[in-house]
């Protein structure tokens, strides 16, 4: 893909605000055992296995700034884990685990920006209380945690079984480095950018299977609580089926 990227202030002109072009290639592996498909109109489903899936993905790019005249060449490397993990009696732990990689300094948005969301739904692969383009890293390691109880709380008390009510529970962990040579490049906007030296995490609790169409969340951050603008709890929902 080609694209040209300049960031500024929305007051300001903004083809006077620093920018750069930038072309990459990119690819992932994904990598299966046991996991059952289905082929349909020439394209392959994946539709469950009760082992992990692997997902190995690399890219190459360069990019050129305004005031530079030569390309600049960088590489990203990225793995992720994503396994539904049944538990028996006690429901299923569904979890991602993803490590990335940047080679190379790159202007500050083809660094990692870690996913916020801002939007009052909750999503599993994003953080809840994050707002987007507020850290980023160049090495990271991200693990999204949910449980799904399927009832093994709520059916033990008298009345709620015919709910088909379960029990929900997050946790979200967000950790890496940044160097300060990209920042360098392209100048972070107005340092709101910070890196996670320290990690993120965040959990929540909820109750699912609502009117068997929605689940609610409530959920806190457990560090960076002080950050300026930052809400340290909220409520959440999503529309979600659950059999």
């Amino acid at each position: 893909s080609i694209g040209r990227m300049g960031y500024g202030e929305p007051t300001h002109n903004y083809f006077a605000q620093p920018s750069f072009f930038y072309s990459k290639l990119s690819a992932v592996v994904r990598l299966s055992w046991q996991e059952k498909k289905v082929n349909l109109f020439c394209r392959r489903y994946h539709v469950y296995s009760h082992l992990p899936v692997l997902f190995i993905g690399g890219e190459i790019g360069s990019y050129q700034l305004d005031n530079r005249d030569r390309y600049d060449v960088y590489g990203k490397l990225n793995i992720m884990l994503r396994h539904n993990q049944p538990l028996g009696a006690g429901g299923e732990l569904n979890y991602m685990l993803e490590a990335g990689l940047v080679l190379g300094a790159v202007p500050y948005p083809l660094l990692n920006i870690f996913d916020g969301n801002q939007s009052y739904a909750y999503d599993p692969y994003r953080f809840t209380l994050m707002h987007n383009y507020q850290f980023a890293a160049d090495q990271y390691i991200l693990l999204h945690l949910d449980w799904n109880g399927q009832g093994c709380l709520f059916n033990l008390i008298p009345g709620l079984r015919v709910l088909r009510l379960r029990e929900l529970v997050s946790f979200k962990l967000a950790y890496g480095g940044l160097s300060g040579k990209h920042n360098d490049l392209l100048a972070f906007p107005d340092s709101r950018l910070q890196d996670l030296s320290t990690p993120y995490v965040e959990v929540g609790v909820g109750i699912g299977n609502i009117l068997r169409i929605a689940d609610l969340m409530s959920v806190w951050r457990v560090t960076h609580r002080d950050d300026p603008g930052a809400p340290r709890w909220s409520m959440r929902f999503r529309f979600h089926i659950d059999t």
